[in-house]
């Protein structure tokens, strides 16, 4: 069980600002440099909402695709 919780600043720039991650055990928080709200997402979350945008991804490619072939 990972007590310490890491802190990272990142290179991604969001309004100007760069994004800051806190990564816990069970979740994430995200919220820009000098700003004290964030947003927390749990881990299992964040990565349905990957595998949902590659499930989308994957299909506009194949409707792409059945196009060209007609």
């Amino acid at each position: 069980k990972r007590k310490t919780i890491i802190r990272a600043e990142t290179s991604a720039m969001f309004r100007g600002r760069a994004l800051c991650i806190e990564l816990h055990e069970y979740s994430f928080t995200i919220r820009e440099k000098g700003r004290r709200k964030g947003f927390e997402l749990s881990w299992d979350s964040a990565f349905t909402l990957a595998a949902q945008k590659e499930a989308a991804r994957v299909r506009e490619e194949r409707k792409v695709a059945r196009k060209k072939g007609k």
